[in-house]
């Protein structure tokens, strides 16, 4: 470890672990906030009975995934990738099978929800990350995207991680993105 040179220098050094401290809990309180936002706003939507283009869904995936693969194929309603992946969910007797259902459109928004969290930090700065996943979580349209069983929050996913990617290789240059 290094002396401490000058006063300004040390003044300097305790400036930056105070922010990140403030960093952390300001961290901790947006997770908090989006935690309550989406529990709010997406668990009603959960314990609803499916629609009729959920219902197909189900039909596309209950027999598991060879014939979630032959059912889409044959009646192209979504991706056989959607298919193939919720034939994994279809569990159980209606409650819980609508609810295990809905799993990869949830675990999609969430993702979402980090990658525009992440993306509007890195774009707009401190705190817009916040501003942007409080919005993205209330909207009626992600609502029924992050809790019906479709393959919308997962394409919603893949767009703002296109962008993002897309964002840091013109900031960056790097064939990493």
């Amino acid at each position: 470890m290094t002396p401490v040179s000058s006063p300004t220098q040390a003044d300097g050094l305790a400036r930056s672990s105070d922010r990140g401290e403030d960093i952390f809990s300001r961290n901790n309180t947006a997770l908090i906030l989006c935690a309550a936002l989406c529990l709010l706003a997406w668990t009603p939507g959960l314990y609803r009975t499916f629609w009729a283009d959920e219902a197909g869904t189900y039909w596309m995936a209950r027999d598991g995934w060879r014939e979630a693969i032959a059912h889409t194929s044959r009646w192209p309603g979504q991706s056989i990738l959607y298919a193939v992946v919720t034939s994994f969910f279809c569990v159980g007797s209606p409650p819980l099978r609508d609810i295990s259902m809905r799993t990869p459109s949830l675990l999609g928004s969430l993702v979402a929800l980090f990658l525009l969290y992440r993306f509007a930090e890195r774009i707009a700065g401190r705190g817009a990350g916040v501003v942007a996943s409080a919005v993205f979580i209330t909207h009626p349209s992600m609502i029924r995207s992050a809790v019906g069983a479709r393959p919308y929050a997962l394409a919603i996913a893949a767009c703002i991680a296109s962008f993002y990617c897309f964002y840091e290789w013109l900031q960056t240059g790097s064939r990493r993105y």
